[in-house]
């Protein structure tokens, strides 16, 4: 019987497994597993702006901001997905995110993301203290970003 041996590489001066694959990528909401795919690269909104992610990737956990994952194979874009926040999670030779809230980015509405926008704003001026201010400021700054995944999309529709 011949013994299992890994496609092990060298990445980072690291020993790491490289999935024949691709990279596994994992998208979680709370209710569901919304995509596991393997993928070449990903580009994720973390916290402190967007960071693209390859096999090997230094290990880390960080808030993700509103904002779009793009995920590629092969040097195409094969999946762009919205989040609204949440967090992630890399390791060598894995991703997982587990999304607040996740939409695949054909189906934002810009239209539906303005109109909360404009009724958050008005919410904003009778919000009864700080702390309900807080809250609707970060919805309201959520529904601009929905707002403009969704346009950025409608752009590049008309540029094809």
């Amino acid at each position: 019987m011949s013994e299992f041996k890994p496609n092990m590489a060298k990445l980072g001066g690291r020993d790491v497994f490289m999935y024949p694959g691709g990279l596994p990528f994992e998208i979680i909401s709370p209710s569901e597993l919304l995509l596991s795919e393997p993928v070449d690269s990903a580009e994720i909104p973390g916290s402190e702006g967007y960071f693209g992610v390859l096999p090997g990737h230094t290990p880390m956990i960080t808030n993700l901001r509103p904002g779009v994952i793009t995920l590629t194979r092969q040097n195409q874009v094969v999946w762009q997905i919205y989040v609204s926040g949440g967090i992630c999670e890399v390791t060598f030779d894995h991703v997982t995110v587990l999304a607040e809230r996740a939409y695949d980015l054909p189906a934002l509405d810009a239209g539906a993301a303005e109109a909360d926008i404009t009724r958050l704003s008005a919410e904003l001026q009778s919000a009864p203290d700080e702390i309900a201010a807080v809250k609707i400021r970060e919805a309201i700054a959520e529904a601009q970003a929905r707002r403009d995944a969704a346009q950025s999309l409608h752009t590049q529709k008309k540029a094809a």
